[in-house]
């Protein structure tokens, strides 16, 4: 009681002060001022000094106008700038105040509030202050008298909100509706064409999945492992580069906010790895999911059973069956499905399919056609058009990539979609030393090409070239010679022009066999040629899984385009490439080139005897079946020449 009178004297001299060295300020814009104040009146700093001047300006309700209106810009200014440093290492109470700054110079500004939310959405907000918020928006009732404090609360709620503010995303429509499907919905399945966003899209909704629960889990996976490590947590990883939210480090595949808390990508082909996960809220993604073993989708389905746990389903619909085209088929009812078709994305409106259809061929990259979209990172309308051209609207890729569709394959087709699709991430390890088998399909001048395809004895493509030149024979010779050292054969379509391309192979010391692809089979009761006998073998090959590494898409389409049928005698007969081109479909000079690859014309004996050889059977050396062959090899050569 004794002190009051002189603390009520140092607040009168201390609000004078403020007003006579505010005015001062403004004129000489001059920091020394609050030095002084400070030590005239007995503070610390200049700073302390700085933000009491400031703190009796706001005592005065009286003092209006442009000074003060100016001197409060300031204040805050002064204000935002320290909790900014505070609010980087991640201080819960500092943060709050920063974003209650923002609140402040609206109010001051009687504005919209948009320069506020500039201010506040700059601090790096930490998650556990997000959360906060929302306990207070939820527990008021749905409001709060901290406008910015509601402005947090509403934003972590909503996932659109949280992706457009957080992370500066630009969502477009169908990305806004998958999000919140995510959010409300159990299942949801998306289909889409390439390069659609969706994977950017599924590792927004990971990281607002973790943020809005507290001791939730995101599980994300995928067929292979660097499928979950360089698509899905690359846009992550992107994603936390550019967030406005404080997060911890995260590890190549994890990242954790705390016990209990956290999102990590796996790649299995074991259902039991998902037994493991346990959380009131989880949420898992399966990216590329028509690729995904069907012991895995059981195996979420038994993690779905308790608690609140959300599935995201995306991919390439290239395969139409297994659990994934069930999403979108015979169990629908039970999923929130998604078809994002290349037309209906950004970049490609006010396109249609029929537009693509009257556009000429070749036409230059500067083409007005081709003007960049508004999204540079979804699909654009230049790629649509070359597919177009390449694949063509009947072939089952434009309709999987480009139209987000499951492909219609033709009940005759020889080669399904989904044995395609599993040769083209299907990996194995090429030995070194390992006998090397090559396919030559020769074309004329034209639009048609002359492929060669290298393949090893595991079944593995480890090199595809293609080339549209009069004479290409001299680019082919310096395709095959890095493998010639371990060439078994080089196959070679020696019909018509095929028969001197070859000779010419054949005197550059390859190891040349020619293949008439008419001639009889070694199975004439089944096989109408040797054409057909060669492309069953390798049918059957993809079938079982001994094939792999077709990462040309164009090889993948004209493969899936080969049709098939049975003669009046029972025989299997391959479509010709006369009746392919009367339904638009293009010379399959690239499948053509694989079939010559995995052709072989050694009789099953002595592949029976080389097998026996190679597993060290008791009496049958590698000697003896050496020489077997290079004897039938003598008398296959001589007849040829006959």
């Amino acid at each position: 009681m004794k002190r009051a009178p002189r603390k009520r004297k140092r607040k009168e001299q201390l609000t004078g002060l403020a007003l006579e060295d505010a005015a001062r300020r403004l004129r000489l814009h001059d920091g020394k001022d609050f030095t002084e104040i400070a030590h005239n009146l007995g503070m610390k700093s200049a700073a302390a000094a700085q933000d009491a001047v400031y703190r009796a300006l706001e005592r005065l309700p009286d003092y209006e106008g442009d000074l003060y209106r100016r001197m409060m810009t300031e204040r805050l200014e002064h204000l935002y700038e320290m909790a900014h440093k505070k609010a980087k290492r991640g201080t819960a109470a500092d943060v709050k105040a920063a974003a209650g700054i923002a609140g402040q110079q609206a109010k001051l500004n009687e504005d919209d509030g948009s320069k506020a939310r500039t201010i506040g959405e700059s601090v790096l907000l930490p998650i556990p202050v997000a959360r906060e918020a929302v306990k207070a928006f939820e527990k008021n009732g749905g409001h709060l008298d901290d406008l910015e404090q509601e402005r947090i609360a509403r934003t972590l709620l909503d996932p659109v909100a949280f992706v457009t503010q957080a992370f500066e995303k630009d969502l477009w429509s169908m990305q806004r509706q998958i999000l919140q499907s995510v959010a409300t919905r159990p299942r949801t399945a998306v289909k889409a064409c390439h390069a659609s966003g969706k994977t950017m899209l599924a590792a927004l909704a990971v990281l607002w999945w973790i943020a809005r629960y507290e001791g939730s889990i995101a599980i994300t996976t995928a067929p292979t492992w660097e499928q979950v490590r360089d698509l899905l947590w690359g846009e992550v990883h992107k994603a936390l580069a550019r967030s406005r939210y404080a997060w911890p480090e995260a590890n190549q595949t994890e990242i954790r906010l705390g016990p209990g808390n956290y999102a990590i990508g796996i790649s299995t082909n074991r259902g039991v790895r998902f037994q493991g996960f346990h959380a009131e809220q989880m949420l898992i993604v399966m990216d590329e999911a028509p690729g995904v073993d069907g012991t895995i989708w059981e195996a979420i389905e038994g993690a779905r059973a308790g608690g609140q746990v959300h599935l995201l389903a995306l991919g390439n619909p290239t395969i139409a069956s297994g659990p994934f085209h069930d999403a979108f088929t015979a169990n629908r009812n039970g999923w929130a499905t998604f078809t994002i078709d290349a037309f209906d994305t950004p970049n490609l409106d006010g396109w249609s399919l029929d537009d693509v259809r009257a556009m000429h061929k070749a036409l230059p990259e500067d083409s007005d056609e081709f003007a960049p979209g508004p999204r540079p990172y979804l699909v654009t309308r230049r790629w649509v058009y070359e597919k177009f051209q390449e694949w063509g609207e009947q072939s089952p890729l434009w309709q999987a990539r480009v139209l987000g569709q499951f492909p219609v394959q033709a009940e005759d087709a020889l080669i399904s979609l989904a044995w395609l699709e599993a040769a083209r991430t299907r990996k194995k390890e090429n030995a070194a030393g390992s006998r090397l088998y090559a396919g030559v399909d020769v074309a004329g001048p034209g639009e048609d090409e002359t492929c060669a395809v290298v393949r090893d004895e595991s079944g593995m493509i480890v090199a595809c070239g293609a080339w549209q030149s009069a004479d290409p024979r001299g680019e082919v010779a310096a395709f095959l010679a890095p493998f010639k050292a371990r060439l078994e054969a080089v196959n070679v379509d020696s019909i018509g022009i095929g028969y001197n391309f070859a000779l010419h192979l054949q005197d550059l010391g390859l190891p040349v066999e020619l293949i008439n692809v008419g001639e009889p089979s070694r199975d004439p009761e089944k096989f109408a040629n040797a054409k057909a006998e060669f492309y069953w073998g390798l049918r059957m090959r993809l079938e079982a899984g001994d094939a792999g590494g077709l990462g040309d898409e164009l090889l993948i389409s004209q493969l899936a385009g080969i049709r098939y049928r049975h003669n009046p005698r029972g025989q299997i007969q391959i479509e010709s490439k006369e009746e392919a081109r009367k339904r638009g479909v293009k010379s399959p000079d690239r499948a053509e080139a694989v079939m010559l690859a995995f052709a072989n014309r050694t009789p099953g004996i002595i592949e029976y005897y080389r097998d026996l050889a190679n597993a060290g059977e008791e009496g049958i050396s590698m000697a003896s079946t050496n020489e077997l062959i290079a004897e039938y090899e003598r008398v296959r050569k001589e007849a040829q020449k006959e």
